[in-house]
């Protein structure tokens, strides 16, 4: 049994489901569960609450990024042994003379 006193509600709640368009403030969306699910920066039972636009996270300008890290590390772990590789065959087939390339270990 649901009791109201003023604006203050107790009892067995179901949340948005008696009102999934009206409940949810600021764009909220009425979940199954009869929770709104809100939309980024703001919260609350019905999304009435948000966070100030100075505590907001911003996204780094500054620095590496992750993928530029990537980058770098494929090019080490992938490409120069690669490249390496090539350079070793390419020397073994054109710098060394025919009888040097038989080698032989004594």
């Amino acid at each position: 049994m649901t009791k109201t006193t003023g604006t203050i509600t107790t009892g067995p709640s179901v949340g948005c489901l008696n009102q999934p368009n009206t409940y949810c403030q600021n764009s909220g969306k009425c979940g199954l569960n009869g929770n709104c699910i809100c939309k980024r920066f703001y919260f609350g039972s019905q999304c009435e609450l948000t966070i100030a636009a100075s505590e907001r996270a911003t996204l780094v300008t500054e620095g590496l990024s992750s993928g530029i890290i990537f980058l770098i590390c494929f090019l080490f772990i992938v490409v120069f042994p690669f490249l390496l590789y090539l350079f070793f065959v390419i020397c073994m087939r054109f710098c060394v003379t025919e009888g040097e390339r038989d080698l032989t270990w004594a």
